[in-house]
């Protein structure tokens, strides 16, 4: 074999064979970032949604929290919640006996720092059943208003606590949707809801008719 030759052709064969173009680096570049700024854009929407679902799950613990501080301390305690954007703060009742309903601040509840307002917003708090409707018959003697109060919620040391339903609101504006946190009062259990615009809107006017309708009886 001719090896002289066969080295030849080889050679001619490598130079026939096409290269990458500049044009067709730069367009591979380009593909290249832009299928990297799509999947960044996909994990930023997706952490984005998941703010109000983990700020709900912040507020049911710390329901949960309140309620079982209160069965240890064996006093009343009241989660407050501060203009505008809802920040938690707990209060126990130290003396009932001498002083009955005078809450203070209750400095060892750290854990209400574990509620972020970065992740969403307490726009709402609403008391339901028994415990709402005295104050609901005050709210219809001055008027009513449109604004969601921000109502405190009892705790006793028996377990039990009012009955209530907060209303959450995305720190991401662009998040249209809003949170439902619903306590039972008696058994202690939370139910969280996540509502785009419009269920929101029918469940407030649904829970707004039946309080109505529970308070006249």
């Amino acid at each position: 074999m001719n090896t002289s030759a066969y080295m030849t052709k080889a050679a001619s064969a490598r130079a026939l064979k096409p290269g990458f173009t500049l044009i067709e680096i730069i367009l591979t570049l380009l593909l290249v970032v832009l299928l990297g700024g799509m999947i960044v854009l996909s994990v930023g929407s997706y952490d984005r949604s998941r703010r109000l679902e983990e700020g709900a799950s912040r507020v049911k613990s710390m329901l949960q929290m309140a309620r079982a501080q209160s069965a240890n301390m064996g006093k009343r305690m009241r989660l407050a919640f501060d203009q505008p954007a809802g920040a938690a703060t707990l209060l126990i009742e130290l003396d009932p006996l001498g002083a009955p309903g005078a809450f203070v601040q209750y400095a060892d509840a750290d854990w209400t720092s574990d509620f972020s307002t970065e992740l969403v917003q307490i726009v709402g708090c609403r008391l339901t059943g028994a415990s709402a409707y005295p104050l609901m018959a005050s709210q219809e003697s001055q008027g009513s208003s449109d604004q969601p109060s921000l109502e405190p919620i009892t705790f006793y040391p028996d377990g039990s606590s009012d009955f209530a339903v907060l209303e959450l609101s995305p720190a991401n504006l662009s998040d249209q949707r809003r949170a439902v946190v619903e306590l039972d009062g008696s058994t202690g259990s939370v139910v969280t809801r996540i509502l785009g615009q419009q269920e929101f809107e029918e469940y407030k006017r649904q829970t707004q008719s039946g309080a109505q309708g529970g308070g006249a009886q």
